[in-house]
């Protein structure tokens, strides 16, 4: 239940507004490791994520062996999932989301390759990964079966061990750079040409992995996924944006002129 929040701005003064989050757009599916009531642990090991949207879309590992960790530090002292890349994922078999779609995620990576989400959908496959190898940009984004080139854009220092938020959008038409609109930290991104990807058949939502290949797996933390089925207009982008960066302490990470660099948007 929203409440009223007391708001901390960049120059000191307090205002008092019920800050904005991702309960007040339609989403899909939403990961939120820092709702403790939605993760299933035994010993820090991670069964089950449970899907805030409403939808109970949860994402959940039945194999100890293939279970994340918790991390109540894990991204920049807050909680996260830690996966290990060499089998950790989770997964709901059963969401296929077909045509347009956004997805926001936090993070940090311990290496630069590894498939954040991956998703099969009616006409393809969906996925934002890390790059698989030489010739590939830092972040490489598929949509559909086989790309060839696949798209992607490049990160300073590979995108390695930096708090980052990822934004990505596809309309659903097609697999040209001009299907998609990434940004990082709120910034745009030139999408490029990034190697050549290829599939096997998956199933469903994952995250951290493709668990029908046993490859590709991710090596880092992940904090919060927020995933739309739709384009989401550029003002709910900044302000999912600014919920995020603000919530995961990277307020700082965004550029000056984001609406949301000093304060959290309220409603």
């Amino acid at each position: 239940m929203l409440g009223r929040s007391l708001i901390m701005k960049a120059s000191g003064a307090i205002a008092d507004g019920v800050l904005w989050t991702p309960a007040q757009i339609t989403t899909a599916l939403w990961l939120d490791a820092a709702d403790p009531s939605t993760i299933t642990q035994s010993g820090g090991s991670v069964s089950l994520w449970n899907d805030k949207s409403g939808n109970s879309r949860h994402v959940g590992q039945v194999t100890a062996a293939k279970q994340p960790t918790y991390s109540a530090t894990g991204l920049n002292s807050r909680p996260a999932i830690d996966f290990d890349g060499t089998s950790d994922v989770l997964k709901n078999a059963s969401f296929q989301p077909a045509g347009a779609l956004s997805c926001f995620v936090v993070l940090n990576r311990d290496s630069a390759q590894g498939s954040i989400v991956n998703i099969q959908r009616a006409g393809g496959v969906f996925e934002l990964a890390g790059s698989f190898g030489g010739g590939y940009t830092n972040i490489t984004i598929t949509a559909t079966g086989f790309m060839d080139p696949a798209l992607g854009f490049n990160i300073a220092a590979s995108g390695v061990s930096q708090d980052m938020i990822l934004g990505l959008q596809y309309d659903g038409n097609g697999s040209a750079a001009s299907d998609f609109v990434a940004r990082l930290n709120g910034a745009s991104q030139i999408i490029v040409n990034s190697g050549i990807v290829g599939f096997a058949t998956e199933t469903g939502f994952s995250v951290g992995g493709r668990p029908v290949q046993d490859l590709a797996y991710y090596n880092g933390r992940i904090s919060e996924i927020v995933f739309i089925q739709n384009q989401v207009a550029i003002s709910d982008v900044e302000k999912l944006e600014g919920y995020l960066a603000h919530k995961w302490g990277l307020a700082a990470n965004l550029p000056s002129g984001h609406p949301y660099k000093n304060a959290a948007p309220t409603i």
